[in-house]
């Protein structure tokens, strides 16, 4: 069917080999590294392959206003059930890659756009929730069960329905989707699209800058529960928006990615120095805890607790994503012009041809009855 089988593993997804399911994540990410070959090498067989994958996903199975189950088996095109519809892990990288290839293709692709704007809108508004009792914005997920309903079309908000209650974990990896809102919002169909996106970009990138200062390691933490439940933190007697589930920092990316994206297209120029200096916190942290004789350590056991605790591992992507987007965010702007280049998934620069102006409303005009 054109999906990926085996094992890939990267800053945001891990996939076990002889599993008979492959994750929406790794599904797409591949297809701008694909196309560029294509490009450089004057041969589209790669291009091809890779984009078949995303175009079998939407002709073949079904979404939940956009969205689609975290895991899927390529040899019978179908979801498999131990998964969750959202944007954390597993996901993540292939609503990234709906707009990032968009752009790579010129706006020849307009599907993929309009994929995008589907899950980022009506998708998001699904999973979009509140803590109780600083009303702090998260991304929730739902348990990938599901009915199917009879009939589908690019618009319709059909497909099939989650039967479970909404998911409360958040993920470091989560921390991603500030930026990739900031990067669509320019491309929205309407101002009071783009409008909407800035406010969830802006919302969300706040909850993860306070998972990231209220510890003691000024590093957020791989994973916590939020409380939605006002009545239930009452009982309690302690007011807590969220409980720390895996204290650990393991060098990710996903939140300096997002200071860098939004300090660079936040119309609200004032707001991009905030996101600088909230960057060098982090570089600070790093160098407080993460620093040793010969390099650095980027994994951290516990960022709630003192003394600081840190455990041998250095991944690559520390190097190839969270220092890059580091030096960016402080470099001028016209170290790396976005309208001119995107960064991968695997955080690669690679060039972008012209985008005609009108690229987006050409996308959307085709689905307008």
């Amino acid at each position: 069917m054109g999906y990926e089988y085996g094992l890939h593993s990267n800053s945001r997804t891990t996939l076990l080999a002889g599993n008979d399911s492959t994750s929406l994540a790794a599904l797409g990410s591949v297809q701008l590294e694909f196309a560029e070959l294509s490009r450089l090498l004057g041969e589209p067989a790669f291009e091809r392959a890779a984009d078949r994958a995303v175009d079998q996903l939407f002709q073949t199975m079904h979404s939940y206003y956009g969205l689609y189950p975290s895991r899927i088996r390529p040899s019978s095109a179908s979801f498999a059930p131990a998964g969750h519809v959202g944007f954390g892990g597993d996901s993540d990288s292939f609503y990234e890659i709906l707009l990032k290839r968009w752009l790579h293709s010129g706006g020849k692709r307009p599907r993929l756009l309009r994929m995008f704007r589907k899950a980022t809108t009506v998708g998001l508004r699904r999973v979009l929730r509140h803590s109780h009792p600083r009303n702090m914005v998260f991304v929730g997920s739902l348990d990938a069960s599901y009915e199917w309903d009879e009939g589908r079309s690019e618009e319709d908000d059909d497909g099939f329905s989650p039967r479970s209650s909404m998911a409360r974990s958040f993920e470091h990896l989560g921390c991603f989707l500030p930026g990739l809102l900031a990067l669509g919002a320019r491309h929205s169909i309407d101002s009071g699209e783009e409008t909407t996106a800035w406010t969830h970009a802006r919302s969300l990138l706040s909850t993860c800058t306070h998972l990231y200062e209220e510890h003691a390691a000024n590093l957020g933490p791989e994973r916590v529960v939020f409380n939605t439940d006002l009545a239930s933190a009452n009982t309690t007697g302690v007011l807590r928006d969220f409980l720390v589930t895996d204290p650990s920092w393991r060098g990710r990316p996903e939140y300096v990615e997002s200071l860098y994206l939004m300090s660079r297209l936040d119309p609200d120029i004032g707001a991009r120095e905030q996101y600088r200096r909230q960057g060098w916190a982090v570089f600070e942290a790093l160098r407080k805890h993460c620093r040793i004789s010969w390099g650095y350590v980027a994994h951290v056991r516990n960022v709630v607790r003192e003394p600081i605790e840190l455990v041998s591992e250095l991944d690559s992507y520390f190097f190839a994503e969270t220092l890059k987007y580091l030096f960016l965010l402080f470099s001028e702007p016209s170290k790396l012009d976005l309208t001119s280049h995107v960064l991968t998934t695997e955080g690669h620069v690679l060039p972008l041809p012209p985008l005609p102006s009108d690229a987006a409303k050409r996308a959307y005009r085709r689905v307008r009855r």
